[in-house]
């Protein structure tokens, strides 16, 4: 650092001579909040003129290595950093409004603690290093309570580059929790903000900004109209952690919450937390992406059990649940020891089996799923059996209590699993095998009906993918029985393909050339 007055100083670091540092005894900083607005109210900014102003009492620290690879220093980094923002975004609009000067002045300094990090070997330190620094200069060039907590918010983590170098989401989210609350902005909103903050801080580690080639593959450059994001493999693990970010929200929430929702009261909640989240359809004011919610029951036997000890789960395809629309709950299937589950579909998983078995659309009788979905657990508690009949507006008698577990349906996770087509998830459960074998075996052709055609080229895409299935990965021989059934059972249906001649009412010959080209590999 530049000075003693300020706090985080360390003995180990160099402190600048009396000639560097020719401060007057009731000022800490070699430049005021006038000159300030001068550099930044210049006609043609220049990030050189703004970071040479702190250079006046931080010489040393941008002088220094911030301790990457790459090799630059705290200046060359920080220059290539306000390059990359004037470059794509200091013509656009930032989020929340923020203003474009107060973002320059906390990027010239967002690093300003890395090289006593870095000198120290204690790079977890760094974020807490630059706010020591931080805050007090920024006080004393007069910045109001409000920008400087936003400032330190900003510097105080680094959720999105964890999130991407490790995997998971769970630190990100508790560091953009802290970080937004500290900033005073939804975390929605905030999340936005670190996006930019992200975009132009990583992406200074490129051949576009004109340092050495590191982080190019993890954004898009357009140069010429100005616009950069992220790289398209990469979106979706941003996306990830939003959805994360209203999960956690939502099972916080829910938590909070000794009273029961009923239906309608629980998607008000979703939609409350999927806007506060920052997503844009999370508003719902259309029904069509209006989430539903459906239930399921099942006798507590010790799979079971085991299986709703887990947060996150995959449910096989054709899981067949009683809509809450209906006005009933399927507590019966549970016998003696039913364990319930309610589950939140803001995907629209799970359709009307009216339309896929002749008897009308939107009668809701029961819903079915047509692709894998994964859910992740937002609430689990035990509750009496009339606070549950009161969820689907229906009044009933009886003091016992049930365990009812909540859960969400995971949009990411489920769109990869589907993009996948992997049937990995369900190898070890006998009844999916179970039920892909009755489907060959029944089915004689494809439909004319354009619903039922739509499940019936489902059936062929599980039938397809079955086959691509690692036999030997099944250790229990029950399933492992049930499996080879299905397989036989898949190879007869594509049997009666093969012998069907022209003119047959169940199949015509063009479909019948499409399922032996979709099933070549069946065998």
């Amino acid at each position: 650092m530049g000075f003693e007055s300020f706090p985080g100083l360390n003995n180990e670091i160099e402190k600048p001579s009396d000639s560097e540092n020719d401060l007057e005894s009731e000022n800490k900083l070699s430049f005021n909040r006038e000159e300030l607005e001068r550099v930044l109210g210049e006609k043609e900014f220049k990030p050189e003129d703004l970071i040479g102003l702190f250079e006046k009492d931080f010489k040393n620290e941008f002088e220094k290595g911030v301790g990457t690879r790459e090799g630059y220093t705290l200046k060359e980094h920080t220059l290539m950093v306000m390059g990359q923002f004037e470059k794509y975004f200091k013509d656009k609009e930032l989020p929340t409004g923020m203003d474009h000067n107060l973002f320059r002045v906390i990027m010239a300094v967002h690093d300003i603690g890395k090289p006593r990090a870095a000198e120290m070997r204690a790079k977890h330190l760094q974020h807490e290093y630059t706010r020591e620094i931080i805050k007090p200069v920024l006080e004393e060039l007069k910045f109001n309570e409000e920008e400087i907590n936003l400032a330190l918010g900003l510097v105080s983590g680094d959720p999105i580059g964890n999130s991407l170098m490790t995997g998971r989401n769970d630190r990100s989210v508790d560091q953009l929790k802290k970080m937004s609350q500290e900033a005073g902005i939804p975390i929605g909103d905030f999340l936005e903000l670190v996006k930019v903050f992200y975009q132009v801080d990583a992406g200074s580690y490129t051949e576009d900004s004109g340092g050495k080639k590191s982080l190019d593959d993890l954004f898009r450059f357009d140069p010429e109209n100005n616009a950069m994001d992220l790289a398209e493999h990469i979106k979706p693990y941003f996306e990830k952690l939003r959805e994360d970010i209203k999960i956690r929200l939502l099972q916080e929430e829910l938590t909070k919450r000794k009273e029961i929702l009923n239906d309608e009261e629980l998607i008000s909640v979703v939609n409350s937390v999927s806007k506060e989240a920052g997503f844009k359809e999370g508003g719902f004011e259309n029904e069509e992406n209006r989430p539903k919610i459906f239930y399921r029951c099942f006798r507590e036997t010790p799979v079971v059990a085991e299986l709703a000890l887990k947060n996150e789960s995959a449910l096989r395809p054709f899981s067949y649940s009683l809509p809450g629309v209906k006005g009933d709950v399927p507590l019966a299937y549970g016998a003696d020891k039913p364990i319930l589950t309610r589950i939140i579909d803001v995907t629209g998983e799970w359709e009307d089996t009216g339309k896929y078995f002749g008897l009308g659309e939107d009668q809701w009788n029961e819903a079915i799923n047509l692709n894998p979905v994964i859910l992740r657990k937002v609430d689990d508690r035990k509750i009496k059996v009339t606070e549950i009949y009161k969820q689907v507006g229906l009044e009933t008698s009886g003091e016992e209590e049930v365990r009812q577990i909540t859960y969400i349906v995971d949009k990411q996770n489920t769109n990869e699993l589907k993009e996948s087509g992997s049937l990995d998830s369900f190898i070890d459960d006998a009844g999916f095998w179970k039920e892909i074998g009755k489907r060959a075996k029944y089915l004689e052709g494809l439909s004319e009906n354009e619903n039922i055609r739509k499940l019936e080229l489902k059936y062929l895409d599980y039938f397809e993918e079955m086959f691509r299935v690692d036999e030997n990965s099944i250790k229990d021989e029950v399933v492992k029985k049930e499996f080879e059934i299905s397989k036989t059972e898949v190879k007869n249906f594509l049997e009666r393909v093969r012998s069907t001649k022209e003119g047959d009412r169940n199949l015509t010959i063009e479909d019948k050339q499409m399922i032996l080209s979709k099933l070549v590999n069946v065998s």
